[in-house]
């Protein structure tokens, strides 16, 4: 016995083919755009590189580098949300991938400023560095 469609000819799927369907559909975009999105997540980090290392320079003198991780990962968000807009525009994105490049862009300044913090203190200025800050 063959299923009878309606005459308006929709017919709808059972849930657990849509929903394959959709994570299927969903893995094949997020696999498509996930090079645009590392590519704007790394022009947001850098632009807020120098920003989060000056405001985090003497707050993490005395932090180990995880300690440091921690606080300019809590502190990037603020500054990622004032350059995001900016920069999904004139890449002209769309705003549904802003959430993941949102992400994407804290870890990458992160790992940033983490390696610029670990440079400054590996370096023979890092006592004269901290206090001209």
């Amino acid at each position: 016995m063959t299923p009878v469609l309606p005459l308006d000819g929709t017919h709808s799927e059972p849930p657990h083919i849509i929903s394959c369907m959709d994570r299927w559909v969903g893995a094949l975009f997020h696999w498509l755009h996930a090079p645009l999105a590392r590519q704007a997540a790394g022009e947001v980090a850098r632009e807020c590189r120098g920003a989060i290392l000056a405001r985090a320079l003497t707050a993490v003198q005395q932090m180990s580098i995880p300690q440091a991780r921690g606080y300019i990962r809590a502190l990037a968000p603020g500054f990622v949300a004032r350059e995001i807009d900016a920069v999904l525009s004139r890449r002209r994105i769309s705003p549904s991938l802003r959430a993941g490049i949102f992400a994407e862009a804290i870890e990458q300044v992160t790992a940033l400023v983490v390696d610029d913090i670990a440079r400054l203190r590996s370096a023979a200025g890092w006592d004269w560095m901290a206090k001209a800050a």
